[in-house]
């Protein structure tokens, strides 16, 4: 009796965490999904399978665009860089590469 009432309990913490996890967090905010470092990490992605462009010389086209999601910053050579390393984008690069291919197959996207 006592390991059934400690199960349902459990149970309850979970239910509740995830519905206050769900509603306090950004998922409900699509443009807050990516936020801080992360933008960083992800930013190689685009680079290198979208633009080609590791050297990050697009972001020149659309300075508006890209400075807000990007941020670089100028090395001793003048050249410009992101101050964290690509390590996470490897996790990500499977996940960005199954996006990318089924994207374009969505509708209204």
């Amino acid at each position: 009796m006592q390991k059934q009432i400690t199960s349902s309990f459990d149970h309850i913490i979970i239910l509740t965490i995830l519905i206050i996890d769900f509603n306090i967090k950004y998922y409900n905010n699509p443009r807050k999904i990516l936020e801080a470092d992360v933008l960083s990490y992800y930013a190689y992605l685009p680079a290198a399978f979208i633009y080609r462009d590791l050297s990050f010389n697009f972001i020149h086209e659309d300075i508006e665009k890209y400075n807000k999601i990007i941020w670089l910053f100028p090395t001793a050579t003048g050249k410009s860089a992101i101050i964290t390393s690509m390590g996470l984008s490897y996790l990500y690069t499977p996940f960005f590469i199954i996006a990318h291919w089924v994207t374009p197959a969505l509708p209204g996207v």
